[in-house]
């Protein structure tokens, strides 16, 4: 399977991709359907790729496919996956199922311990390149939706910005996270998480926002929904 580093080479590669009208201002897409055959106004589509070229920038749905992956290990571009009802699906893996162990439907991250020993499980993300180098501001909220099990473990979120050789990562934000539930896991763990700062931007520099599924012990905490409410990107002239 192809690494998104090669796959965004390619990208950078087709003239026309790079010809699109310049933009100050990048907001991820919706993913989302209001039927089985057609797709909501606005959406990113299958048929637009993944990744996708959007006004020169770069957006990904991607996966890290080992457990307990540092920010810089390599990412995979999410494929088509199917459909439940009206809700269309990027998905990690080559099995195409409705419920994946990686995936991104609904405007959410989702993934899952593959096994209930201690680990951090395999990775979801959603990442942006801008088109150039420069100051932008970063605006992103998401709220943590789903543990399966809550008292036996949490979620990890972060927002990282990666280095143009791949190799470091600045932290901006991570924090471990639950539901509010009696019983949850981590007493007190907040469900969201939050970003607004002005950020300068090296050429290809990534900016990623992860999810992870921790077990703490020897118990599963099973699927954990973290819900992308907005992720947009402002360039500051």
């Amino acid at each position: 399977m192809k690494s998104l580093q090669a796959m965004l080479l390619s990208l950078l590669l087709v003239p026309s991709l790079l010809l699109a009208a310049e933009s100050d201002t990048w907001t991820l897409k919706p993913i989302d359907g209001n039927n089985t055959k057609q797709w909501a106004s606005g959406s990113w589509t299958w048929d637009m790729g993944n990744p996708y070229v959007d006004n020169g920038a770069i957006w990904t749905v991607a996966y890290q496919d080992k457990t307990n992956a540092a920010p810089t290990e390599t990412y995979l571009p999410m494929t088509k996956g199917t459909y439940v009802g009206f809700i269309r699906i990027w998905q990690g893996g080559e099995k195409v199922t409705k419920d994946p162990q990686m995936q991104y439907k609904n405007n959410s991250l989702i993934t899952r311990p593959a096994k209930k020993s201690a680990h951090r499980s395999e990775s979801v993300a959603v990442i942006f390149k801008p088109d150039t180098a420069g100051k932008y501001k970063v605006q992103i909220k998401a709220t943590l939706v789903g543990v399966q099990n809550p008292s036996a473990g949490h979620a990890r979120a972060g927002i990282y910005q990666i280095s143009s050789d791949g190799r470091i990562a600045q932290t901006h934000e991570e924090q471990d996270m639950n539901i509010n539930k009696s019983g949850a896991f981590g007493k007190n763990l907040p469900n969201e998480i939050t970003f607004e700062q002005v950020l300068e931007f090296e050429a290809q520099q990534d900016l990623i926002l992860r999810l992870q599924a921790v077990n703490p012990g020897n118990a599963s905490v099973g699927s954990c929904k973290l819900q992308v409410e907005t992720f947009q990107v402002q360039r500051v002239k």
